[in-house]
């Protein structure tokens, strides 16, 4: 998965696996954080939303999910309430309970309790690779489905997704900090 991962990163290709319809939750990541908390949720993570509305089982399953995603899930496409949104910021390099693997972990906590064992991961198509080799080395099956987004969102706050140049370098620096700190 790791040269699969690294290609993806930059090119947005990946491979999708498992059959969506088969899962027992769904875990939507974040890609970017808007610039307030107020009425907009980011570019990328409306794509995400209207992907989870698409998918046809997000009333089936329990859905584990960003605020943004959340929010733009509810007010824009009528979608359900999360059984869990997740706590912390975005993105944070220092916390367990932030980022992209703090998402995870709190999704991880969920579906133990929950004796869940199979869930779809959503998330941006340059960021799933990451996403699912994290997933992974908490012990989860995840399955990817195809047709994912791929809009980076240049309103973020963050700079990583603006676009993909500012992604790949995000990417190719945070790597080596991901495994120095246990997160990858």
């Amino acid at each position: 998965m790791g040269r699969v991962y690294a290609r993806g990163t930059f090119t947005g290709a990946y491979h999708a696996r498992g059959n969506p319809l088969e899962a027992d939750a769904l875990i939507g990541c974040a890609f970017a954080q808007p610039a307030s908390e107020g009425q907009f949720w980011g570019l990328a993570n409306e794509d995400l939303a209207a992907f989870i509305s698409r998918l046809g089982i997000m009333r089936r399953v329990p859905l584990l999910l960003d605020r943004n995603i959340a929010r733009a899930l509810e007010r824009k496409f009528r979608g359900p309430e999360p059984a869990l949104t997740f706590t912390g910021e975005a993105s944070a390099l220092t916390s367990l309970n932030r980022g992209t693997k703090g998402e995870l972990a709190q999704s991880l906590a969920y579906l133990e309790a929950h004796d869940l064992r199979r869930p779809v991961i959503v998330g941006q198509a340059h960021h799933i690779g990451r996403i699912a080799l994290q997933a992974e080395r908490l012990g989860m099956e995840p399955i990817i489905p195809p047709g994912l987004p791929d809009r980076f969102d240049p309103g973020s706050v963050q700079p990583w997704p603006h676009g993909p140049v500012a992604w790949a370098i995000r990417e190719a620096i945070g790597l080596p900090v991901l495994h120095l700190t246990g997160k990858l």
